[in-house]
């Protein structure tokens, strides 16, 4: 059964279990899943009341898109666990070169995967804020620094698997991303914060 049809408490579980799975990548994953949806609630509240009601069409995608975020996030806990269970059914049976790097190679794309939903959730909050109810601002900040510390923790897990990774290509073009994405994410969330602050007066 996946995690997303389980309680919570399962999932956090398992995560302090003595198992190899789930792991770093599934916790970043679920963690992510409730970045954007504290976004999709501050949409379900937006906009204010006095606001123009043309902004509200614009306001309702924004909230639909994230939920959709949301969803692929709650996905990509089980995504990763199976990744890296791959990997070790593929070194344990001894499985032909090629056949365990395709294995590595699938772990280090699904944490990639979820870095680059990060930024684009991060992109939809800042989209957001500009029309977002401000006495929810503490709820769209809190979403930007978990999506932040996910792209980061999804970072660290797409880096240890290019160790294991033999195309060098494949490796200097997913390290060149990573880069990116860092910057892009923390560009981001700095807008957002500086938004947040603005609408309490801080």
């Amino acid at each position: 059964m996946r995690y997303v049809d389980q309680p919570l408490t399962k999932l956090l579980e398992d995560l302090s279990a003595r198992t190899p799975v789930p792991g770093g990548g599934s916790g970043c994953a679920a963690a992510a899943a409730i970045g954007a949806a504290l976004g999709a609630m501050v949409a379900a509240f937006s906009p204010p009341k006095g606001a123009d009601p043309a902004n509200e069409p614009r306001v309702r995608d924004l909230g639909a898109r994230l939920v959709a975020a949301r969803d692929r996030f709650a996905s990509l806990v089980d995504e990763d666990a199976a990744a890296y269970d791959g990997i070790r059914a593929a070194r344990k049976a001894k499985a032909p070169p090629e056949e365990v790097q395709m294995a590595v190679i699938r772990a280090m794309e699904v944490p990639l995967g979820g870095a680059r939903a990060c930024l684009d959730a991060l992109q939809l909050l800042l989209d957001l804020g500009r029309d977002a109810n401000p006495r929810l601002a503490t709820d769209l900040a809190c979403g930007a620094l978990l999506l932040e510390a996910c792209e980061a923790g999804m970072a660290f897990n797409v880096r240890v698997n290019l160790l294991d990774i033999k195309e060098e290509t494949r490796v200097q073009a997913a390290k060149e991303e990573l880069d990116r994405l860092a910057r892009s994410c923390g560009e981001l969330r700095r807008s957002i914060l500086d938004l947040v602050q603005g609408q309490m007066g801080a």
